[in-house]
C-alpha cells in the first residue's frame, strides 16, 4: 500500500488489496494516516529543495561580495598625489586665454602593491 501511495501521491481505498480490506477493521484510518504521512513527506521534500536553492543563492551572493571586497582592496591600495604646480600652470593658461573655470585639480594615482 505504501508503494501505491508513493507511486500515485496518495492512497485510495480502491487500491487496497482485497485480502487486507477484508481483515482490517480501521481501513479508513490507516488510509488517512498513510495519506497524511505522504503529504508530510511531500512537504519535507519541497522544503529541502527550497533550502538547497537558498544555499545556492547564498553561495552566489557570497561570491559576489568577495568580488566587491577584492575591488575595494584594490581601490584602497591606490595613493593619490596632488600636482599643485601643474594646477597653477593650467590655471594661469586659462586666465591668459580668458577661459572661465571654477577649479583646477590635477592628481596622479599611484598603485601600491600590498603583496
Amino acid at each position: 500500500m505504501l508503494r501505491m501511495a508513493e507511486k500515485n501521491g496518495k492512497l485510495d481505498i480502491k487500491q487496497v488489496p482485497n485480502s487486507f480490506n477484508l481483515k482490517c477493521v480501521k481501513l479508513n484510518e490507516i488510509i488517512r494516516q498513510i495519506n497524511f504521512e505522504m503529504e508530510i513527506i511531500r512537504l519535507n521534500n519541497r522544503w529541502n529543495k527550497k533550502l538547497l536553492n537558498s544555499k545556492i543563492v547564498l553561495a552566489e551572493q557570497i561570491k559576489g561580495i568577495s568580488v566587491v571586497v577584492s575591488d575595494l582592496v584594490k581601490d584602497i591600495t591606490k595613493s593619490v598625489e596632488f600636482k599643485n604646480e601643474l594646477e597653477d600652470k593650467i590655471s594661469m593658461v586659462f586666465d591668459i586665454n580668458g577661459i572661465k573655470y571654477n577649479d583646477v585639480m590635477v592628481t596622479k594615482t599611484l598603485i601600491i602593491n600590498m603583496k
